[in-house]
């Protein structure tokens, strides 16, 4: 399984990036730490565990998903 390349814990808000890997598909669409992730494919992850929306977010290398996140300001 691949991933976007985020170290990032789940709040009641959505998914709190806390590290973005350099060089990684997270980075090269703009996600900084700090962002918050809130839906994957337009599909909110709000209420969902860690784990649950980690699901949604990593699939095969190479697939694409489609993140929308919040940031702050």
């Amino acid at each position: 399984m691949g991933g976007i390349g985020v170290t990032a814990a789940m709040t009641n808000e959505g998914m709190l990036v806390n590290e973005v890997t350099p060089g990684s598909p997270a980075q090269t669409a703009g996600i900084r730490s700090g962002d918050l992730l809130v839906a994957v494919d337009g599909q909110s992850i709000l209420g969902l565990d860690q784990n649950q929306a980690a699901e949604r977010i990593r699939g095969p290398e190479g697939s694409t998903v489609r993140i929308t996140y919040q940031r702050q300001g």
